[in-house]
């Protein structure tokens, strides 16, 4: 009996933690922002569907059908690891060490303001990872509209495991980066005439 109880005790232990956290991961850069540039940046806080606010990773499955993992989970609140990649990317494509992906409190007004409405983000099964969003241009000092626009990225995935669709996302958030540094740039350009 003595041993019929501790094969039980084995069997009734705990079992391992198998799930598995990520990020979206920022566009690496060798070279540090640039002190001396005075461009500043204000990116408001992300907005996301209701349906993305949510630890597990969510797929979309079909048309309507989405699938929340159960093992593959974000490792912060989804809206604010997509600021802060979204926050660094354009620090890395401004050249800039004036991003702030919080509420500004300085004295002085940011350059330029940015707000972000996520309409879909998530990886499909069929190999693709997707995001949709309206985002908004402000400059700081007059509160003026420069531009309001809907970005479109897709990604394919390199394979079936989360690790690649969280790799295609990211991809994702940096060409959104792309297009609101370009409009900056253009913004600065002009500004510059």
């Amino acid at each position: 009996m003595p041993l019929l109880l501790a094969g039980c005790g084995i069997l009734l232990g705990p079992s391992p933690d198998r799930s598995r956290t990520f990020v979206i991961t920022p566009i690496e850069s060798a070279a540090a922002p640039d002190s001396d540039n005075t461009l500043s940046v204000s990116v408001k806080p992300v907005r996301l569907p209701a349906y993305l606010d949510s630890k597990g990773i969510v797929t979309r499955v079909a048309g309507n059908e989405l699938r929340q993992g159960a093992l593959d989970r974000w490792a912060e609140p989804l809206d604010d690891g997509f600021a802060r990649a979204l926050g660094q990317n354009l620090a890395t494509l401004l050249e800039t060490d004036r991003v702030i992906t919080t509420v500004w409190y300085g004295k002085e007004l940011p350059t330029y303001t940015v707000g972000v409405e996520v309409e879909r983000f998530e990886p499909s099964t069929d190999r693709t990872a997707t995001l949709v969003a309206r985002w908004s241009l402000r400059r700081g000092s007059d509160d003026g509209v420069i531009a309001v626009r809907e970005s479109r990225h897709v990604h394919n995935i390199a394979g079936d495991s989360a690790t690649a669709a969280v790799e295609a996302l990211s991809a994702c958030v940096a060409d959104f980066s792309r297009d609101i540094a370009a409009a900056i740039q253009q913004e600065e350009r002009n500004r510059a005439d």
